[in-house]
């Protein structure tokens, strides 16, 4: 079913993460203008559903190791994908017991500067979507800074927040709203696994709250030559 505009609801009472590290309802961030229900602009456009894993908690000291994006239409229907290893400038890998990934996997895996065309064709006309979706911000804004790319600010929802509104839940990790959706989540902590599970509850959600408003319109993003190269797990 395509999601429809529907009238305001009162979420005067709810609440949401507002620590510095999560996105505020209508923040325009340094990539991301994350969406609201009071005031801004709708968007017909696809959606682009993004995962990272890294090297480490901040782009100050780490690099993205992995990158997913699920390319998702306004009706719902899974479109075309796109999922890479990334091989950082420092070879590091951070944790290998959380995201399984280990140095030799990285070996003839392109780096974010071969990839950033194709990430960026994937992102193109389409809203943005992400699970705590400020971690992917700030990573994926000090990658395209590091590379030489200047990045309009896009269009973005955090299903995080989005079930901080609607639902009461013990907490809002990725998991946990999955399962209220009748969901379990599969191969965690890969990008492409993560994605996956939003796309599943993503149609639901988006018909549950208010329409989707935004304070920053579709933008064109930089053109960057496309290398086709991929390294999968």
């Amino acid at each position: 079913m395509r999601f429809r505009a529907k009238r305001a609801k009162d979420y005067s009472t709810r609440h949401y993460y507002k620590a510095s590290f999560f996105a505020r309802p209508g923040e325009v961030g340094d990539l991301f203008g994350y969406s609201n229900f009071q005031a801004g602009q709708e968007i017909d456009a696809d959606f682009a559903i993004i995962d990272i894993e890294t090297s480490s908690l901040s782009p100050n000291s780490g690099h993205i190791i992995e990158v997913a994006i699920q390319r998702m239409s306004r009706d719902g229907n899974l479109l075309n994908s796109y999922q890479t290893l990334i091989n950082p400038p420092d070879g590091q890998v951070g944790r290998p017991d959380i995201h399984k990934i280990v140095a030799s996997d990285l070996r003839g895996a392109p780096t974010f500067e071969e990839a950033s065309g194709d990430i960026l064709d994937f992102l193109k006309d389409s809203v943005v979507v992400a699970h705590n979706a400020k971690f992917e911000e700030n990573f994926l804004s000090a990658e395209f800074s590091r590379v030489g790319i200047t990045m309009p600010t896009i269009p973005a929802i955090d299903t995080m927040w989005l079930a901080q509104m609607e639902h009461d839940l013990i907490n809002y990790k990725l998991p946990t709203v999955l399962a209220h959706y009748g969901f379990q989540i599969e191969n965690a902590h890969t990008a492409y696994g993560d994605v996956l599970s939003i796309a599943k509850f993503l149609p639901e959600i988006l018909d549950e709250v208010p329409t989707q408003l935004f304070p920053v319109s579709l933008k064109t993003l930089p053109k960057v030559p496309l290398t086709g190269k991929i390294k999968s797990r």
